[in-house]
């Protein structure tokens, strides 16, 4: 509209200079190229303020547009940021959470299971009677253990032996096994699980056991040395598959 009012205007200022310059004309010819000259002229400026008016309408709207832009695009970085501190801290509390349940799962199942390797040791007494005894050193109970070994009185091996004058076979010498009913330990605690003499004609006497428990079959060795009117053992236990 502004570009038509100011096209308007100029053909209008055209054609009144047009008769203006024609001094040849009559008087009045003069009057009407003047009045001609005027209306273009307020056309013109008409139209150049409708058009200024326009351009600056539309530099405000994209002003307006351009900052309220800027500011959805900063209010969106912001609720992002804020989602992803959110996701973060979600993240780490099911982290926690993950780390608490497998913790107390594990805990449950060595209060339930048992835990720890039990340990071998021996007691001598003023009488020579030594004992032997199974203790756990660990915070958890060890359930269900069962015991297995050969009699370490081997002076037994060899009355056999000599009965029969023959080595005894490997299933005649496990009858001769001793067998400890299934027993719990609780944690820091120990139990005398055989006692027997030493013979005077022995200064070793070799005790091999078989730990059966809850969660898992050990292998122990403990012997016992004389020296003379005292004794020492040594002793080893370690993971093993059963006899």
């Amino acid at each position: 509209m502004a570009i038509l009012l100011i096209l308007l205007g100029a053909i209008l200022l055209i054609i009144g200079m047009s008769f203006a310059l024609k001094s040849i004309k009559p008087v009045y010819f003069n009057v009407i190229s003047g009045a001609i000259i005027i209306i273009g002229t307020i056309f013109g400026l008409f139209g150049k303020q409708l058009q200024d008016l326009n351009s600056s309408e539309k530099s405000d709207k994209i002003l307006f547009t351009s900052t309220n832009t800027e500011e959805n695009v900063k209010e969106l970085k912001n609720t992002l940021e804020k989602q992803a501190q959110t996701i973060d801290e979600l993240r780490r509390e099911n982290t926690d959470l993950y780390s608490k349940l497998s913790s107390a799962t594990k805990e449950n199942a060595k209060q339930i299971l048992g835990d720890g390797q039990p340990s071998l040791s021996a007691n001598f007494h003023p009488d020579k009677l030594i004992s032997l005894i199974i203790s756990n050193q660990n915070d958890y109970p060890i359930y269900d253990i069962r015991l297995t070994f050969p009699d370490p009185d081997q002076t037994k091996i060899v009355a056999k032996m000599a009965e029969t004058e023959k080595m005894p076979s490997w299933d005649d010498m496990r009858k001769q096994w001793i067998t400890v009913s299934p027993f719990n330990l609780a944690p820091k605690s120990s139990i005398s699980f055989y006692n027997f003499y030493m013979p005077e004609s022995l200064k070793t006497v070799g005790c091999f056991v078989n730990i059966v428990t809850r969660h898992g079959t050990f292998s122990g060795r403990i012997t016992v040395i004389r020296q003379g009117e005292t004794f020492q053992y040594d002793v080893e236990v370690r993971k093993a598959k059963p006899f």
